[in-house]
């Protein structure tokens, strides 16, 4: 039998306990690089660059379960601000799933222009029948760091794992 190198078995270790694993398994989601847990209840997870809010923040929950499974447009509509205006709107896969993508633009208290992406999916049922639960996720980022921020959030939804 091999064994395996001390070096090779702290970065398995340190990265397997890096990922944020939704309570009931719904899903699992790897942080971006140097993005950190702010925020964690029994259901959601807040990363942010450095765990600094100011620079950006990644929300990823999932929601449900939801009656007769609405648009994904109408979870959107329930759940955005009132004050973000949508730039951008298109079909998306995530996780493997039909979903929405959404880009938002708005400025928050002092001032500063905020873009938001989203990316709305309806988890899938593994014991078949309609779904009921709602993935998403959304970056925050002030407009001028987006270019910084974008690539964390790509990172992110290439990560997810569906789970029960």
């Amino acid at each position: 039998m091999r064994r395996i190198h001390p070096v090779v078995l702290a970065l398995i270790v340190w990265f397997g306990f890096s990922a944020f694993s939704h309570p009931n398994g719904i899903f699992r989601i790897d942080p971006p690089g140097n993005w950190r847990v702010v925020k964690q209840d029994e259901d959601s997870v807040l990363f942010a660059p450095g765990g600094d809010e100011t620079r950006g923040s990644m929300y990823v929950s999932a929601i449900g379960p939801v009656d007769k499974a609405p648009p994904l447009t109408e979870i959107f509509d329930a759940v955005k601000s009132d004050n973000e205006s949508v730039v951008q709107k298109r079909n998306y896969a995530i996780g493997g799933q039909d979903g929405l993508y959404l880009e938002t633009r708005s400025a928050n208290a002092r001032g500063v222009q905020i873009s938001t992406r989203w990316a709305l999916c309806y988890v899938p049922n593994k014991a078949g029948g309609a779904p009921t639960t709602v993935f998403f996720i959304w970056l925050k980022s002030p407009t001028a760091l987006l270019g910084e921020n974008e690539p964390a959030f790509s990172q992110a939804v290439r990560s997810l794992r569906w789970g029960r």
